[in-house]
């Protein structure tokens, strides 16, 4: 008998062991499938840049459709789980387009008439793209059966970001927020440009940063954390007259704990004197701390040190001591990990004192680069482009097979769980190759769950997707004269005389074409939807191809008063009602005065019942849409809704007694 048990014990875990093999094998090969696509898109994608100065710009006048203006020409409404909340009712989806991609613009690019560009590369990098029109449905033609087949879930989201601030992504669906998208500041882009990486901030909360800077600090330093992902780990150091560190140890950057540093930054205040020696000292203690637990992770490090003055203290300590400590434990720590340690230092002022020590830090790194900010506006420009020296990096053939992994993220504009495998795009016509841009895949979770067979939005596929976002470090390979290039007016060597005796400089970043014919001034094809919301330009019946007014729902503020109201007072009234018919038949034998005195009660109930609080009938998940069509006709367009709601708030729906 125990030996029965013993067979089918290890029979069951032979069995679990080949399943966990089977779905370890199928993560595996799409996790391949994805890095194989973005790859080739990254050819495509350089490929087309290679046209930006003939082909595309011949062919992009009034060509190109916008996210939120644009009326597209083969619309469909499929059943998806895409659709949000915005489109409301069982039989409603939002529309989407996949035979043609949708452009975005940020709105101080968009700065033209009908939310054109007037930026001359803005205007390349909207033609160029264009290009990959053909490649964007070909691949989701191929592909459609097995997303479809093997895992039942949509084709993936395809999309390319350049450094100008243009987005395309196909299919074509339409936005909600218009102008408010800057792909640059995405975390795909940042990790797709840089890779994983561990970032220091070191920042200044003296006195002197009071006012205005303080709060641009605020806003950089925040930027700077909302952009990395789970591949990076992040600490935080600021400092006065002491210094803080925020986390003894650098975290994941997982939404959680960056909504903790988010928090934390937001409370920074400036206050005290200026002390380098403490801020580096106690950021590099927390560089060992991470290491030695083995939290960090194994690649590429930054630190990102932010002044406005002159150290004042400590007594004692001068900037030459500063600079040795610095130095000294950069060194170590690039020998110790045995991967470079970027130092990036800024200085904030008119004062051209308060600039010689942070470019003297810089110079003193291997790695490093100073930034001098006169007008304090430009902070939070200046702190969050520090991803940029990593992409000039990344650009060498030794990187020609690195995709970036992001934290899952929630879909638009349905809420469901998806993440992104993203690749940088160059112009390798050019030496050092130059940085044009991110392109990626974003593809539901859904097929990860399924792939490894447990349940949907599990921690087993945060951790799959987490382990892969890590699996692969590029190699930064960055020559003097490169980064004597990067660093500009800032540059080592200025004012030494010998400038051109180590290195010719190098160009860094792409610039326009010459030579050209005029630039395309309308990009659009149409700009017919241009003053819609967004509920009439996408929501739409499952299976139709237009929008449909029957989709539209009452915005949750509006919704939140209205119903409540009613149904408490429903409920109110009916068991008001029961109560009466109650006492009723208990005291139908009385006398005939009784009985009068009875009916007299009656008709004083025909009085409005008092409200039930609305919290009661809210507890528990209840579908109003039938009863609320009942109380409110259809709507013919999005104003009516609101306007009924305001007409039913304006009424006596029901009063206490």
């Amino acid at each position: 008998m125990m030996a029965t048990v013993r067979a089918l014990l290890a029979l069951g875990m032979l069995v679990t062991g080949l399943i966990t093999a089977t779905s370890a094998a199928l993560v595996d090969d799409l996790f391949a499938k994805m890095e194989a696509d973005v790859l080739e898109l990254v050819l495509e994608a350089e490929k087309a840049y290679s046209t930006r100065c003939s082909t595309s710009l011949n062919n992009c006048a009034r060509r190109n459709y916008d996210e939120c203006t644009s009326e597209y020409p083969n619309l469909s409404c499929p059943a998806t789980e895409l659709a949000g909340e915005q489109c409301g009712g069982s039989l409603c989806s939002s529309l989407i387009d996949t035979s043609i991609s949708a452009v975005s613009l940020p709105r101080d690019v968009a700065n033209g008439r009908n939310g054109n560009p007037t930026d001359e590369q803005a205007i390349e990098s909207v033609c160029y793209t264009r290009e990959l029109e053909d490649w964007f449905q070909q691949k989701r033609i191929e592909d459609s059966d097995f997303w479809s087949n093997e895992y039942n879930v949509e084709s993936p989201q395809m999309f390319i970001g350049t450094q100008e601030g243009t987005f395309r992504v196909h299919p074509a669906r339409h936005s909600a927020t218009c102008g408010d998208f800057d792909p640059r500041s995405r975390p795909w882009y940042i990790a797709g440009s840089s890779g994983p990486k561990n970032v220091v901030l070191i920042l200044d909360t003296s006195g002197s940063m009071a006012g205005l800077r303080i709060e641009l600090l605020k806003q950089a330093a925040s930027r700077v954390v909302e952009t990395l992902t789970i591949a990076d780990r992040v600490g935080l150091v600021h400092f006065s007259s002491e210094a803080t560190v925020l986390t003894t140890r650098m975290v994941i950057a997982t939404e959680a704990n960056k909504r903790d540093l988010l928090k934390q930054i937001s409370g920074l205040e400036a206050v005290g004197k200026t002390n380098f020696y403490d801020a580096f000292q106690d950021a590099f203690e927390m560089i060992d701390q991470t290491t030695e637990s083995e939290l960090h992770v194994d690649c590429n490090s930054a630190i990102l040190f932010l002044t406005d003055g002159k150290m004042t203290d400590p007594d004692g300590v001068t900037e030459d001591d500063v600079v040795d400590l610095v130095t000294s434990e950069i060194t170590r720590v690039q020998n110790e990990l045995e991967k470079p340690v970027l130092l990036f230092t800024y200085s904030i002022s008119d004062n051209e004192n308060v600039h010689g020590f942070p470019k003297r830090l810089a110079c003193a790194s291997d790695l490093g680069v100073w930034s001098q900010i006169i007008d304090e506006t430009l902070i939070v420009q200046s702190l969050t482009s520090y991803y940029r020296l990593f992409a000039l990096g990344l650009g060498t053939e030794s990187n020609d097979d690195f995709v970036a992994w992001a934290e899952p993220f929630n879909f638009f504009p349905s809420g469901v769980l998806g993440t992104t495998a993203s690749a940088p795009v160059y112009d390798r016509t050019k030496e050092p190759p130059l940085f044009i841009g991110v392109v990626g895949f974003a593809f539901t979770l859904s097929a990860i769950d399924q792939a490894l067979g447990v349940e949907s939005q599990s921690q087993k596929t945060l951790d799959r997707v987490i382990r892969q976002s890590t699996a692969r470090c590029p190699s930064l390979n960055l020559t003097l004269c490169e980064l004597e290039s990067y660093r500009g007016d800032g540059n080592c060597f200025s004012g030494s005389g010998t400038t051109n005796q180590v290195c010719d400089f190098v160009q860094i970043e792409a610039s326009k074409c010459t030579g050209t014919p005029d630039y395309p001034q309308d990009l659009w094809m149409n700009t017919n939807w241009k003053h819609l919301e967004y509920v009439d330009r996408a929501c739409c019946q499952i299976g139709s191809d237009q929008p449909s007014d029957q989709c539209a729902v009452i915005p949750p503020d509006e919704t939140s008063l209205f119903i409540p109201i009613v149904v408490g007072c429903g409920a109110a009234f009916a068991i008001a009602i029961a109560v009466f018919f109650f006492w009723l038949h208990k005291r139908r034998n009385r006398s005939s005065a009784k009985l009068r005195y009875t009916a007299n009660l009656a008709d004083e109930h025909h009085m409005p019942p008092p409200t039930a609080p609305p919290t009661t009938m809210m507890e528990a998940p209840l579908d109003y849409s039938e009863s609320f069509a009942r109380v409110i006709p259809p709507p013919t367009d999005s104003s009516f809704v609101k306007e009924q709601i305001h007409a039913y708030h304006s009424q006596t729906l029901c009063q206490a007694s």
